[in-house]
């Protein structure tokens, strides 16, 4: 079972065997809906165990334990809450980078957050990232591990993000 199939509780369609099977953009928006549409099935509940038994395997990977900073996307919706892993990295004294897409702008640089609760505010693609104040721009050479979003990943581990292109 792949992350994407445990994270969803659900089968890929037998007319998608792979991401890598999908070769129009055409066929990617159509499979983004639809897994987008049963994962935002998932109740509230639901979403928060699955993230937390994630959560609780990615704090036990060698890679994190002895990373000094890591990179993470901030949750929205019904994508795996990355909120607590950010607490707990911040809490462990690791820096912690997010990324920030400036509006009306399409480059993606990271900034240093410190304070999880106080410094977000609703960016981008209305994705939480730093206020104007609390922006902190940060080369990725901080980074040990970096934890992307996307809407499924495939058995061989290929990514489906929001096509967009990050």
């Amino acid at each position: 079972m792949s992350a994407g199939e445990h994270y969803t509780g659900l089968k890929y369609p037998d007319w998608l065997e792979s991401l890598t099977e999908a070769k129009t953009a055409v066929e990617k928006e159509q499979f983004r809906r639809y897994i987008l549409r049963l994962r935002d099935r998932q109740s509230g509940r639901d979403i928060e165990q699955k993230s937390m038994e994630i959560m609780d395997q990615i704090l036990h990977l060698h890679e994190y334990v002895r990373a000094r900073g890591i990179a993470c996307y901030v949750s929205k919706g019904s994508e795996v809450d990355t909120r607590p892993l950010i607490r707990k990295a911040l809490d462990g004294n690791k820096r912690v980078l997010v990324p920030v897409v400036k509006k009306g702008d399409i480059d993606l640089f990271f900034s240093e957050i410190k304070d999880l609760g106080k410094e977000l505010a609703p960016g981008s693609f209305n994705i939480p990232e730093p206020r104007e104040e609390y922006l902190r721009p940060e080369s990725l050479d901080a980074v040990d591990v970096m934890f992307v979003p996307g809407i499924v990943w495939d058995k061989e581990g290929y990514r489906l993000g929001w096509g967009r292109g990050y």
